[in-house]
């Protein structure tokens, strides 16, 4: 959990212009989200209605499962509640963010994934599909 010294050695750590060149920050604390209710979407909130991701297959759910209850936001410079996480328990749950050129450079990804027992084979929790952009 996060106090009010971490807060600050957070911000010490990180420049204004650290997070300029974000293409996509995407969270599961939507407006109305409810434990075990479908997610059909997360809004890019680095460009909202860019990036958007949507529904591509199973039935993800809101979870309450998070790792921490607060979460740093580099978009906002600042610290959020973290209420929620995407419960990928249904088969091919999974969401899609449509393909862009944006994508054609090096990235990082971040996430938390928790796997309960011993899995029965790998596991893809992030994978690319590539359409030819015109």
């Amino acid at each position: 959990m996060l106090d009010n010294n971490d807060n600050q050695e957070i911000e010490d750590e990180i420049s204004p212009d650290d997070h300029q060149n974000t293409i996509g920050h995407w969270r599961f604390d939507s407006e109305g989200s409810e434990v075990g209710s479908p997610i059909t979407e997360s809004v890019n909130s680095a460009n909202p209605g860019i990036h958007d991701a949507t529904l591509e297959a199973g039935n993800p759910l809101y979870s309450s499962d998070t790792p921490a209850k607060k979460i740093y936001n580099p978009i906002e410079d600042e610290i959020l509640e973290n209420n929620f996480s995407l419960n990928a328990t249904d088969p091919n749950s999974r969401l899609r963010v449509p393909d862009s050129e944006a994508f054609n450079t090096s990235f990082t990804v971040e996430m938390f994934i928790k796997i309960v027992g011993e899995p029965g084979g790998w596991h893809s929790f992030l994978t690319v599909s590539y359409t030819h952009l015109t």
